[in-house]
C-alpha cells in the first residue's frame, strides 16, 4: 500500500498582513500533479487543513478544487482529520455524503469510530483517524472529571478505537497533536496548552504499523520511522523557512514495515532573512535573483534611516518586515559600566553623555547635538 502523508496546509494563512493564498494555490497545483504521477492508493491529510476555524471564501474554494481533482478526477481516495486550527463541525460538513465519493473526513468522536479500509495485493489496510480534541471536549464525552491532559484524552480515544481494531490487519493511525520528543518550529505552531499538559506519549501508538501525524511543521520521525510528522506544506514563519519542506510517500509492504520517501515541491516564493546595513542590502539586491521572495530585513545601521521599508520595496517588492538589531548586544551593558565608573570620577555630564553615545553607537556625537542635549538638561534641572 502506497499513500501520501501530508498535513498542516493552513489554507488562508496571513503572514505580516499578507495573504498566502496565491502561494498555496501554486504549491497545491504541484501537489495534485504529484498525486497523479506517483499513482498512490490514498492521500492522508493529518489536520490543520485551514488556518482558522472560519476560513475565508478563497480558502474554501481552493480546498474544494483540490479535493475534487484528487478524489473525483484522479480517483484517489482522500482521508483527512481536523486539527487544532480547524473547526471540526465546519470541516466535517457533508462528510457522510462525501464518504461515497472517495473522501473520508474524521472531525468528531462519533466519526472517529469507523476506520477507513483499503485493500491491495498485500492485503487490507485500515486507517484510524483521531482528530484534534481539547481535553475538555473529551472530558464531557467520557464523563471523566479528571480528564485534564492531552495524553489522557488521546488514551481515551485510542481505547474507544479498540472495539474496531483488528491486529491481523495492517493499521495506520492518523492523529493531530504534540507528541513528546517532537521538535517545534519557531513562531509557527499555536500552543495547545501551558505547562506541558499538551504532550502526548508516543508509545500510545505502538500498536499501529504507521502513525501519520500533524501539528508540528518540521518533517521528522519520533524514534522509529513508523511514527512521523510530515511537516507543513509551506514555511509559515521566517525562522521555520530555514528547514526543508517535503511530502512523505509511505509504502507498507507485505512485511508491514513503513518505508518513507520524501519529495520536495517548489514554492512560488522562498522566505529569506537579510541582515546588514541598509545600503549594503540594497546594493546586493540589484543582482539578487530572488528579489520576488518574501523578505525579512534585520538592519544594523548606526543611525536613523528615512523610510527603510519604502526604499527596500523599491528593490524587494515583497519585504514583509524590517527589524532594527544591535551589532553588539553587549555594548549597552558595557556602556552602562563605563558610565558608572565615570560618575565615580566626577566627569562632567556632557562628557559623560558623549562617552556613553560613543560606546553605544561606535561613533562621535555631533557637537551641536551635544550642546542641545546639555541645554535641555539644564532646563530640566
Amino acid at each position: 500500500m502506497r499513500f501520501i502523508h501530508t498535513s498542516d496546509w493552513h489554507i488562508g494563512r496571513i503572514l505580516f498582513e499578507r495573504s498566502l493564498i496565491q502561494d498555496q494555490e501554486y504549491i497545491l497545483e504541484q501537489f495534485v500533479d504529484l498525486v497523479r504521477r506517483s499513482e498512490v492508493d490514498a492521500v492522508i491529510i493529518a489536520g490543520d487543513i485551514y488556518d482558522r476555524a472560519i476560513p475565508p471564501r478563497e480558502a474554501v474554494l481552493l480546498l474544494d478544487d483540490v479535493l475534487s481533482r484528487i478524489a473525483l478526477q484522479a480517483k484517489t481516495p482522500v482521508f483527512m482529520i481536523s486539527g487544532n486550527h480547524d473547526s471540526g463541525e465546519r470541516l466535517g460538513f457533508g462528510s457522510k455524503l462525501f464518504a461515497d465519493r472517495q473522501l473520508r473526513i474524521v472531525s468528531s468522536i462519533s466519526s472517529m469510530l469507523n476506520p477507513f479500509e483499503l485493500e491491495d495485493k498485500h492485503g487490507r489496510v485500515r486507517f484510524y483517524g483521531i482528530p484534534y480534541f481539547d481535553p475538555a471536549d473529551v472530558r464531557v464525552e467520557s464523563k471523566i472529571a479528571e480528564m485534564q491532559s492531552h495524553d489522557a484524552a488521546m488514551a481515551w480515544c485510542l481505547e474507544r478505537l479498540n472495539q474496531n481494531f483488528d491486529p491481523s490487519v495492517a493499521s495506520v493511525a492518523v492523529a493531530h497533536g504534540f507528541l513528546a520528543g517532537g521538535e517545534e518550529s519557531p513562531d509557527s505552531e499555536r500552543p495547545l496548552a501551558i505547562g506541558g499538559t499538551s504532550l502526548i506519549n508516543a508509545g500510545q501508538f505502538s500498536r499501529f504499523n504507521y502513525t501519520a501525524l500533524g501539528h508540528l511543521h518540521r518533517p521528522q520521525n519520533l524514534g522509529k520511522s513508523n511514527v512521523r510528522y510530515s511537516g507543513s506544506l509551506l514555511p509559515y514563519s521566517f525562522e521555520e523557512a530555514r528547514g526543508a519542506k517535503t511530502i512523505s510517500i509511505v509504502e507498507l509492504g507485505a512485511d508491514r514495515v513503513a518505508r518513507v520517501e520524501e519529495v520536495s515541491l517548489n514554492p512560488l516564493r522562498k522566505m529569506r532573512i537579510l541582515e546588514g546595513a541598509l545600503d549594503s542590502i540594497l546594493q546586493a539586491g540589484a543582482a539578487d535573483p530572488g528579489r520576488d521572495d518574501f523578505i525579512l530585513v534585520r538592519r544594523d545601521d548606526d543611525g536613523p534611516v528615512l523610510d527603510p521599508l519604502g526604499r527596500l520595496r523599491a528593490v524587494y517588492k515583497n519585504v514583509l518586515s524590517v527589524e532594527r538589531v544591535r551589532r553588539d548586544p553587549s555594548s549597552l551593558s558595557a556602556a552602562s559600566s563605563a558610565a558608572r565608573a565615570a560618575l565615580r570620577q566626577k566627569i562632567p555630564t556632557d562628557e559623560l553623555f558623549r562617552r556613553f553615545f560613543a560606546d553605544v553607537t561606535g561613533g562621535e556625537l555631533n557637537p551641536d547635538h551635544l550642546k542641545r542635549v546639555a541645554d535641555d538638561m539644564k532646563v530640566d534641572e
